[in-house]
């Protein structure tokens, strides 16, 4: 597909706008996005900077695989764990994902609030436990996944593999 191609229909997409106010036009688009079948959209909409629209690519479960293998990359941990709720998300990504750490208070917080990278410095203060917990309940986690994550003590950890169709029955148990 051509670029040109590709931004008339992303300017279809949005065409029915001209009527509404701002907010209105954003909270459509988001919609709109987590709606769409359209893998041509969902591809030129994943390279977008707005984190919003990334994260509504992220969520949508017509997004193609290689797409949430690219998403699952980005720093920002909310993106990532969008990422591993997706049931069209690969197993070998929801593998890497599941070996998210918990992350620390980063020092630079404390010293330069006017850096660029404040956005992924706010980030790190998220632990990687919520993005564990969120493949721990996507159908599509593979077992030794599942029975590697079950080990953890954390309480949202096993209401996530309980409410896991695939989670073995002898996790279950214990």
């Amino acid at each position: 597909m051509g670029k040109i191609y590709l931004e008339k229909q992303t300017e279809e997409f949005f065409d029915c706008e001209n009527s509404m106010n701002s907010n209105d036009i954003y909270t459509h688009r988001m919609e709109k996005i987590r709606e769409t079948k359209d893998i041509f959209i969902l591809k030129e909409l994943a390279e977008s900077k707005d984190l919003q629209i990334k994260n509504s690519v992220a969520g949508n479960p017509n997004t193609p695989s290689d797409v949430l293998k690219e998403l699952a990359k980005d720093e920002r941990l909310a993106l990532r764990r969008i990422v591993a709720g997706n049931p069209n998300t690969p197993s070998d990504v929801l593998k890497e994902l599941a070996k998210e750490k918990d992350s620390q208070w980063p020092s630079e917080i404390f010293y330069d609030f006017a850096d660029p990278k404040v956005e992924s410095i706010l980030d790190s203060l998220t632990n990687g436990q919520q993005v564990r917990q969120t493949v721990a309940g996507n159908p599509n986690t593979p077992k030794e996944t599942l029975i590697e994550l079950s080990k953890e003590k954390d309480q949202g950890m096993k209401i996530e593999l309980a409410g896991n169709p695939n989670t073995p029955k002898e996790i279950l148990i214990e």
